[in-house]
């Protein structure tokens, strides 16, 4: 095994090419892992420190992955492992600035050699390494990289990092401020946390948290704050694989905190940026509600920090200010913010989150005041009242609609979506809650209200909706 060497040597090699984990530093890696719960010698914890620290990202995340469902057996190495991997994130994104490119096989064991002598010693189980500690040891080494390196290709770059700069306040946009880190080996070597945050193991509860935390607030100092003097920009870009799997670790441990005031801490930071990180505030609304209610088993909780999230953004400008500039994303995530877009209606809509909906009906009430008035908003809030969890929402939604539905611009009924989304409120409405519809005076003229505006617009499933319900009440109370 120890004589065993890839056949593969290409100089520009793609470290994600692979991905299948069909390479001897992978095998190796794996097995090196799985021997260590049995003996230390250093040839074994060789292989292990080579897989984590692998040349092909997918050796990174299989060692580690390894590692996790041997951690009772591998003790405290687990958590050497995992130190292993954030300064390695660190010292691969130095070798990237090094070379100008992530394809740098041949630099790479040159950084390594350090990092091993460190882990063989047992100074990383002497001193733990943090998130924090990893992004100050990328910029520190980045920066030394980049004042020793005058060279004409060194100068391009940084001539058209300035001139992109430049553009973006020309555009308005506001960049982010990346940590020197290497993202990919995050991911790869905390591919496990997911499974930890649900173990019923007392360290992984410990560990894991810990670590989405800090994961989740260098995630927050890439993303500006764009309020004041600043307000009307946005971030520019759009979020990459990181992004979106921190802030579904984020949503997966929402699901494990036991109060709103401990949520606020991640919430809070995402909604305050909102409409200017639209890209980044739809990931996790749309995980709040596709990733963290299935997890959450208290409903009563989940709609207690829900109720607050619409709140808080009650109080932001960027929120409900209707200023120029960016303000229209707002109306966009207003949707996310409801869990009415279509993946997370996918798992909001389900029958048993039906007493989830009807708890939250205070809260759609002022949220319907501020934001129904919008035609696409009112489409997508129709279209969940026609789901199994809407269904108890009909009443109250039936009459929200119809005191906005006179109000649509003529290019909102333009859009597809917006009659068809109403109609199907409506037969659900006569389906489920006819009996309601027939006695209530108010309701039955809300719903009668809406009606009449689709038939005038000749909407073929309203006018055959009409058709059916006015032999039991008269069409002409509208």
């Amino acid at each position: 095994m120890r004589n065993l060497q890839d056949v593969t040597s290409e100089e520009h090699e793609d470290p994600e090419s692979g991905d299948l984990g069909l390479s001897v530093e992978t095998f190796l890696g794996e097995l090196g892992v799985f021997l260590l719960q049995e003996r230390q010698d250093e040839w074994i914890k060789r292989l292990a420190f080579d897989g984590v620290t692998g040349f092909y990202y997918a050796s990174t995340r299989l060692s580690m992955a390894r590692a996790y469902l041997c951690r009772k057996g591998l003790g405290e190495t687990f958590d050497e492992l995992i130190s292993v991997v954030l300064l390695w994130s660190a010292l691969r994104r130095a070798a990237t600035r090094e070379t100008g490119h992530y394809a740098q096989k041949a630099v790479l064991p040159r950084y390594r050699n350090g990092l091993y002598d460190r882990f063989l010693n047992g100074r990383l189980r002497r001193h733990p390494v943090t998130v924090p500690m990893a992004s100050r040891l990328g910029a520190s080494l980045v920066e030394r990289i980049e004042r020793r390196d005058p060279s004409e290709i060194a100068r391009r770059q940084w001539e058209k990092q300035r001139k992109a700069f430049e553009k973006n306040n020309r555009d308005r946009d506001a960049s982010r401020e990346m940590a020197r880190i290497d993202y990919r080996v995050i991911v790869a070597g905390f591919c496990f946390l997911s499974h930890e945050l649900t173990s019923g193991d007392p360290s992984d509860r410990r560990r894991a948290p810990e670590y989405v935390r800090q994961l989740f607030d260098l995630e927050m100092k890439t993303l500006p704050i764009l309020e004041g003097d600043d307000e009307g920009r946005e971030v520019g870009g759009a979020p990459y694989e990181f992004d979106r799997w921190v802030l579904e670790r984020a949503a997966e441990l929402l699901a494990a905190l036991a109060s709103r005031d401990q949520s606020r801490l991640f919430y809070e930071p995402v909604l305050r940026r909102g409409p200017a990180a639209h890209n980044w505030t739809q990931d996790f609304l749309e995980a709040w509600i596709t990733v963290t209610l299935p997890r959450m088993v208290d409903h009563a909780l989940f709609a207690e920090i829900w109720q607050d999230m619409v709140d808080y953004t009650f109080s932001l400008p960027a929120w409900v200010g209707s200023r120029p500039g960016i303000w229209f994303h707002a109306e966009s995530l207003s949707v996310d913010l409801m869990g009415l877009r279509t993946e997370a209606v996918k798992v909001l809509g389900r029958s048993e989150y039906t007493d989830l909906g009807r708890a939250m009906g205070p809260t759609f009430k002022r949220w319907g005041d501020l934001w129904l008035k919008y035609g696409s908003v009112a489409a997508w809030f129709a279209n969940f009242l026609s789901t199994e969890s809407g269904r108890a929402l009909l009443p109250q939604g039936i009459q929200q609609l119809s005191a906005v539905v006179g109000s649509f611009r003529e290019s909102d009924w333009e859009r597809e979506g917006l009659a068809l989304s109403l109609t199907s409120a409506l037969a659900a409405g006569w389906k489920y809650v006819s009996g309601e519809i027939t006695a209530d005076v108010s309701l039955r003229k809300a719903f009668l209200r809406i009606l009449m505006e689709l038939c005038s617009r000749s909407v073929a499933e309203a006018i055959h909706l009409r058709d059916r319900i006015s032999q039991i009440i008269p069409v002409s109370s509208a």
